[in-house]
C-alpha cells in the first residue's frame, strides 16, 4: 500500500510540474502578451511585483531576488484532471501552489523552472528551464491514463501499468518513456528501458539530457555495468578509497584484471540483446517491483527467444510496450490490459495534429471497349490509380475555418478602394481557400518501378487542358465564397494572380514556397542575414550539409539570401507566402535565374530499399547512400524541400513537419493496403498545427480496402483500435492476396538485389557476407522470406508452411515460364534485357534456384520428411525438410535456448485467462557458510564415531569406549574452531566488498559496456 501511495503521489508530481512547464510557456494575459514576456520584462526592470489579468480575473505576483514567482492571495490547488479540462485560471492556481522560477538562459532565452521534492533522496529536482524541451499536450493525455490506472484499486499493483502505447513513429514515444522513468525514480521503483539497438539507446540518452532534470539524467545515462580494472595483489588490502589519479596510474600494472561491475541496475537503458541475452540472469533475478518499458516492441518478434524471455519477465513485473501500431500477438502474450491509441480526432482536440481531409477512391482498369475508344496512348497509360490521384490533387480546394471573416474583410476593403482588386483578391483567397495541389506530398507505393507515378506527377503533356480544368475548379470554389464578383472577373483574377500550372512547372513553385517559408522562419530570430549565418542555420535546423554530390547547404543558403534582398514591392507577398502567388513566383524566377534552376532540381524523389532516386520526366538518377549523400538527401526531404516524394519506407519512418498531403496508391493486392501501414501513414501528415491550411489523406486502389478510412476522423481511440483489429484480421485471412504479395515481393527482391543491382547491394551487405556466392545469398533471402511469413502469422506452423509453400510454388512457376521462353523474349521479360547474356551465370543461378524451390515444395507437401540436422547453410530442400519436422513449443520452453541461433521456431497457441498467472520463480540458492558450519558441528562427532566403529568392525577389533569418547570430543573442538574461522572470513569478505564498492563509486570509469 505504501508503494502504491508513493507511485500515485510521484505521478501527480510529474504531471503537475510538466503541465506547468507546458502551459505557462504558452499562457497569454488579457493584453495579448505572453505571461513569460510580462514577467521577464518585470525582472529586467527590477520590479518586485507584477499585476495582470487572465480570463477576467486579476492576479498579483511577487518576484523574489532569485526569480521565484509567488502568487499573492489564497488559491486552491486544482485536482489532477485531463489536460483538456484545464482553464487558464487553473494554471494560475497551480502556479500559486508550486515552486516556480523564471530563469534567463543564453541569448536572453527566458524559461520557467519548476522545483519538486525528491522525498526519497531528500533533495530538490528542477523541471524545465532554459534549453529543455517543452512536451506536447499528447504527453499529458497519455500520462493521465497512467494516473487513472494507478488509482484503480481493483487492479493488482503488478498489472496496473501493463499497457501498450501506440503512436506513430516520430510522434514522441520517448517523451512517454522518460515521464514513466521519472515517475518510477521519484517513487523509488526501478525502471528498466529496453530498446532494439545501440543507436536508439544513444538517442534515448540524448533525449533525457534535453528533457529531464540534470540530476536525474546523470543517473539514467549510466550503463547497467561498467568495465573496470582491478589490481589483484593490492586492491583488497586498501583501507581507504584510492584517488582517481592513483587508480589510473596503478592500473597500468601487468597484474591488473578487467571485471564488469554493476553501475546502474535501477534505471538503465539497455538493448534487446543486453536485456534478454547478455544480462538476462541479472534482470530475471530482480525480486523487487520494477517497471519494464520496451520501445519498438514489435521488433522483439524478430527473435522469438528474446521475446520469450521478455514474456517471462513480464509475468511478475508491470510492463509498458511502445509501438507505432497495436500488435495482437504482443498484446495477447504480454497480457496487455490497456491500449493507448489516439485517433486523428483526439489528436486534433489535443492540438497536436491537424484533422485530415480523407478521400477514398476505388478505380477500375479500363475494359476492352473503353481501351478501343481511347484517343491516344496517353489515355491508355493513365487509367490507373496514380492518374486518378493527380486529377483529384489538381482540382481539390477546401474552405479554411476563417473563410467567412476573410470574405467580409474583402468586401469592406473593396469599398474603401485603398488596395487594388488583385491585392485584395489574393489576400482573400490565401485566407479562405486551401488547394491540395500546393502541398508537399508523399506518395506511398510498393512498386519500385515508379515510372507511371513519376510520369503522372511530372507530366506536362495536355497541360493546357489540365490547366483549364484547374481554372474551372478554382472558379467554382471561389464562387462559393460569395465575393460578389462576376464569372469573367473571377477567371481574369485567377489567370493573373493564381498559379494554375501542372507537372514540374507546379512543383518548382511549391519548392520556392518552402524556401520562402524558411526565410520567414529565420527572420523571426532577428539574426543577421548573411550567407554564412544562413548556412549555419540550415545545418542546425534541418541537418542539411554539403556532400560529395550535392551542395544543398550552399545552394539553399544562397537562394534564401537572395530572397532576403528582394525589393520592398514584394515584401508583403514574401511575408504572406501564399503558395499559389503567380506574380511573386514569376518575378523571382525571372529576376533570379539561379533560384529558378535550383527550384527545378530534385522536385520528385523516390526511396526504395535505402536507395534514393532523383527523377526527371522520362529519366532518373540514383543517389548513392554510400557516405553522407543518402542521409543528407533524407534530411532535405524531411525539411520539405522536395515537393513530391514516392516511397513506402518513408511513409512510416519520416518525421516531416511540412508534410500536409499523403496518398496510398495500390494496384491489385499490395502490402500498401495493410491496415497498420495506412494508420501510420495518416499519422505522418499535419504534424505542425501552426502551419496554415488543411492536411489531406487519399487512398486510391483497384481492389477493395480492408481498412475503411472514410469516417476515420469521427472515431475515438477505442473505436479505432477495434476497427484496426478487425481490418487486420481480414487482411491476414485473405491468404490468396498474401501469397500473391509475398511471391511478387520475393521475386522482385531477388531480381533487384542479386541480379540487376548485385554490385550495389553487395556494398550494403555486412562485410562478412560480401564475398558469399550469389546463389547462397539468394537462398538466404528466400529463408528470410520464410522468417517474415512466420512472424506475420504469429509463429503458427500450419499457416506459415501453407503460405511459404504457395510462395515458393508461384515463384518457381514464374521462373520456369520465363526460362522456357526464346532468348530474345526471355531477356525482355526479365525486365527489359538487364540480364546481359543468356549464357551468363545469372541464368544458371535462376535455373538452379527454380529446381531447388521445386524440391523444397515437394518436401513441404510430403507428410513425412527425413530428419535433417540444422545448419545456416542448408539448401532450400533440406531447409524445407527441417522445418517440416520442427514441432511447435510453448513460449516458456524456449526461454533457455540460444538467442544467437537462427533455428526456425513455431509456437503453440495457448488460450490465456484474463488475469495474469502467478508464476513462482525459484531464485538461485545462496550458500551460507555459517549454516553449513552449524550442521558440521552437530554432525561431525557422530560421523567420526561412526567411522571409528566401521573401521573396528572391519578389522575385527573390539570397540573401546574411551577412544570413541575421545574422538567425539576432539572432533567437536575442531568443528568449533572451523566455525569461528569461517565466520570471521565471511565478515572480512563483506568488509572488502564494501571497500571495493566505495572505490568504484569514487572513480569516473571511462570504459563502459555497450555505449
Amino acid at each position: 500500500m505504501k508503494s502504491m501511495c508513493n507511485l500515485i503521489k510521484a505521478a501527480e508530481q510529474v504531471y503537475n510540474s510538466y503541465l506547468l512547464f507546458y502551459k505557462l510557456s504558452a499562457l497569454r494575459v488579457s493584453t495579448g502578451k505572453s505571461l513569460q514576456e510580462v514577467l521577464s520584462d518585470a525582472i529586467q526592470n527590477k520590479e518586485q511585483h507584477v499585476e495582470f489579468e487572465v480570463c477576467g480575473q486579476h492576479y498579483k505576483v511577487e518576484i523574489t531576488s532569485d526569480g521565484q514567482l509567488k502568487v499573492l492571495g489564497e488559491y486552491a490547488k486544482p485536482k489532477v484532471k485531463d489536460i483538456l479540462e484545464y482553464a487558464d485560471n487553473d494554471i494560475i492556481d497551480l502556479l500559486a501552489n508550486s515552486e516556480v522560477f523564471l530563469v534567463n538562459g543564453q541569448n536572453n532565452n527566458w524559461a520557467f523552472t519548476i522545483q519538486i521534492d525528491d522525498e526519497v533522496r531528500k533533495k530538490k529536482l528542477q523541471i524545465g528551464g532554459p534549453g529543455k524541451r517543452i512536451p506536447f499536450s499528447i504527453r499529458f493525455a497519455n500520462f493521465y491514463r497512467v494516473i487513472k490506472l494507478l488509482e484503480d484499486e481493483s487492479i493488482p499493483l503488478q498489472e496496473k501499468l501493463r499497457l501498450a502505447n501506440n503512436i506513430a513513429t516520430g510522434s514522441g514515444k520517448t517523451y512517454d518513456i522518460a515521464l514513466l522513468k521519472l515517475l518510477a525514480y521519484l517513487a523509488d521503483v526501478p525502471c528498466i528501458t529496453v530498446v532494439p539497438n545501440d543507436t536508439l539507446k544513444e538517442q534515448s540518452h540524448n533525449f533525457y539530457k534535453e528533457f529531464l532534470p540534470d540530476t536525474v539524467v546523470d543517473i539514467f545515462v549510466k550503463p547497467l555495468y561498467k568495465k573496470a580494472i582491478f589490481i589483484l595483489d593490492d586492491f583488497f588490502s586498501r583501507k581507504e578509497p584510492v584517488s582517481k589519479d592513483v587508480f589510473k596510474r596503478e592500473c597500468i600494472d601487468d597484474t591488473a584484471e578487467y571485471r564488469y561491475i554493476h553501475s546502474n541496475r535501477s534505471y538503465p537503458t539497455i538493448t534487446f540483446d543486453e536485456a534478454f541475452n547478455t544480462y538476462w540472469n541479472t534482470l530475471r533475478s530482480m525480486e523487487n517491483l520494477a517497471l519494464i518499458c520496451i520501445d519498438e516492441a514489435p521488433l522483439l518478434k524478430q527473435n522469438p527467444i528474446l521475446m520469450a524471455r521478455a514474456i517471462e519477465i513480464s509475468c511478475d513485473k508491470p510492463i509498458a510496450l511502445f509501438s507505432a501500431t497495436p500488435d495482437k500477438l504482443l498484446n495477447e502474450e504480454f497480457r496487455i490490459k490497456e491500449q493507448v491509441l489516439l485517433s486523428p480526432k483526439e489528436r486534433a482536440e489535443l492540438g497536436i495534429g491537424k484533422l485530415p481531409v480523407v478521400h477514398y477512391h476505388k478505380t477500375k482498369f479500363r475494359g476492352t471497349s473503353e481501351m478501343a475508344a481511347a484517343r491516344s496512348r496517353y489515355d491508355l497509360l493513365f487509367c490507373v490509380p496514380e492518374r486518378a490521384y493527380i486529377d483529384k490533387l489538381e482540382r481539390t480546394h477546401i474552405k479554411l475555418d476563417n473563410w467567412k471573416s476573410a470574405v467580409e474583410q474583402f468586401k469592406q476593403e473593396r469599398k474603401l478602394n485603398k488596395k487594388t482588386l488583385d491585392e485584395l483578391f489574393i489576400e482573400c483567397v490565401s485566407k479562405s481557400l486551401d488547394s491540395q495541389a500546393y502541398k508537399v506530398n508523399l506518395i506511398a507505393s510498393k512498386d519500385t518501378r515508379t515510372g507511371n507515378i513519376v510520369d503522372s506527377v511530372l507530366d506536362n503533356r495536355k497541360s493546357q487542358e489540365r490547366k483549364e480544368k484547374r481554372t474551372r475548379s478554382f472558379t467554382d470554389a471561389i464562387k462559393t465564397l460569395g465575393l460578389d464578383l462576376q464569372d469573367n472577373e473571377i477567371e481574369s483574377l485567377i489567370d493573373k494572380n493564381l498559379n494554375t500550372e501542372v507537372g514540374n512547372n507546379l512543383l518548382s513553385s511549391i519548392k520556392l514556397h518552402i524556401i520562402i517559408d524558411s526565410l520567414n522562419e529565420y527572420t523571426k530570430s532577428n539574426a543577421e542575414v548573411t550567407e554564412e549565418k544562413l548556412k549555419e542555420f540550415i545545418e542546425h535546423r534541418y541537418g542539411i550539409v554539403n556532400s560529395f554530390s550535392f551542395k544543398l547547404n550552399t545552394e539553399l543558403a544562397s537562394a534564401i539570401f537572395r530572397l532576403s534582398q528582394i525589393g520592398s514591392k514584394y515584401k508583403a507577398s514574401i511575408s504572406r507566402n501564399y503558395p499559389g502567388d503567380k506574380e511573386l513566383h514569376n518575378y523571382i524566377f525571372q529576376e533570379y535565374p539561379q533560384i529558378k534552376e535550383f527550384c527545378e532540381q530534385n522536385t520528385v524523389i523516390s526511396n526504395f530499399d535505402k536507395e534514393i532516386t532523383i527523377h526527371k520526366f522520362r529519366s532518373s538518377e540514383s543517389c548513392s547512400d554510400i557516405g553522407c549523400n543518402h542521409q543528407n538527401m533524407l534530411n532535405f526531404i524531411k525539411a520539405g524541400f522536395v515537393p513530391s516524394v514516392i516511397s513506402k519506407d518513408l511513409a512510416i519512418g519520416i518525421d516531416a513537419l511540412r508534410l500536409d498531403s499523403a496518398a496510398a496508391l495500390a494496384k491489385g493486392t499490395s502490402s500498401i493496403l495493410h491496415p497498420m501501414f495506412l494508420i501510420q501513414l495518416i499519422g505522418r501528415i499535419g504534424r505542425d498545427v501552426n502551419r496554415k491550411g488543411k492536411c489531406f489523406f487519399d487512398l486510391f486502389t483497384t481492389d477493395s480496402s480492408y481498412f475503411e478510412v472514410q469516417d476515420i476522423t469521427q472515431l475515438s481511440g477505442e473505436e479505432l483500435c477495434v476497427r484496426l483489429e478487425k481490418a487486420n484480421q481480414k487482411y491476414m485471412d485473405d491468404k490468396n492476396a498474401i501469397i500473391e504479395m509475398r511471391s511478387g515481393s520475393l521475386w522482385n527482391n531477388i531480381k533487384n538485389r542479386y541480379i540487376i543491382n548485385e554490385a550495389y547491394h553487395r556494398l550494403m551487405l555486412p562485410s562478412k557476407l560480401r564475398d558469399k556466392p550469389r546463389f547462397d545469398l539468394i537462398q538466404d533471402f528466400v529463408k528470410e522470406e520464410f522468417k517474415s511469413i512466420n512472424i506475420q502469422y504469429g509463429f503458427n506452423k500450419k499457416d506459415c508452411i501453407e503460405i511459404f509453400t504457395q510462395v515458393l510454388q508461384r515463384v518457381s512457376d514464374d521462373l520456369n515460364r520465363i526460362l522456357q521462353m526464346p532468348v530474345n523474349a526471355r531477356t525482355c521479360v526479365i525486365f527489359l534485357g538487364l540480364l546481359y547474356d543468356d549464357n551468363s551465370n545469372q541464368i544458371a543461378d535462376l535455373k538452379k534456384l527454380m529446381q531447388d524451390m521445386r524440391n523444397a515444395v515437394k518436401s513441404l507437401n510430403s507428410k513425412g520428411s527425413r530428419i535433417v540436422e540444422y545448419s545456416d547453410n542448408l539448401s532450400l530442400e533440406n531447409f524445407a525438410q527441417y522445418v517440416m519436422n520442427v514441432q511447435p513449443v510453448n513460449w516458456d520452453d524456449i526461454a533457455g535456448h540460444n538467442p544467437d541461433s537462427n533455428v526456425p521456431i513455431f509456437i503453440n497457441k495457448i488460450c490465456r485467462e484474463n488475469g495474469v498467472p502467478q508464476i513462482i520463480r525459484v531464485a538461485p540458492k545462496k550458500t551460507d557458510a555459517k549454516k553449513q558450519s552449524k550442521y558440521l558441528i552437530v554432525a561431525s562427532p557422530l560421523i567420526a564415531v561412526g567411522i571409528y566403529a566401521t573401521v573396528t568392525l572391519l578389522t575385527e577389533l573390539k570397540i573401546n569406549p574411551i577412544i570413541a569418547v575421545s574422538i567425539f570430543a576432539i572432533t567437536s573442538i575442531i568443528a568449533v574452531i572451523l566455525y569461528r574461522y569461517i565466520a570471521k572470513d565471511c565478515e572480512a569478505q563483506e568488509v572488502q566488498s564494501k571497500i571495493m564498492d566505495n572505490v568504484i563509486d569514487s572513480i569516473d570509469l571511462s570504459y563502459t559496456v555497450g555505449i
